[in-house]
């Protein structure tokens, strides 16, 4: 009887050691990249004097700015620089319009 319980015994512990085995690459797997695409400036228009805006006081007006989805982003930055003072302001967006306020008569790039 006793040789009947060891055949039994061995017979499970070959089991339980033969499925303990790695093996296996455990190691995490490399996240997927999305790369961002570029965004393209709808308005205003690129290299042209920017006429358009609701004006504020006598020495301010806000400029809407819109441009063209990108894929692969959460939000966009909108770089103007003031071309006579050298100032340059960086400003954030959810979506794919934002309203600046700028100086009337002053040169810009964006």
């Amino acid at each position: 009887m006793h040789t009947k319980y060891l055949k039994i015994y061995g017979f499970i512990a070959a089991v339980i050691l033969s499925s303990c085995g790695g093996g296996g690459d455990d190691s995490p797997s490399e996240p997927e990249v999305f790369i961002p695409t570029a965004s393209e400036l709808s308005l205003p228009a690129n290299d042209e004097v920017c006429l358009t805006g609701v004006s504020v006081n006598d020495s301010q007006a806000t400029v809407t700015f819109s441009w063209q989805a990108a894929s692969n982003v959460d939000s966009y930055n909108v770089e103007v620089k003031n071309l006579t003072s050298g100032e340059v302001n960086t400003l954030a967006s959810a979506t794919e319009t934002t309203n600046i306020t700028l100086s009337k008569g002053a040169p810009y790039s964006w």
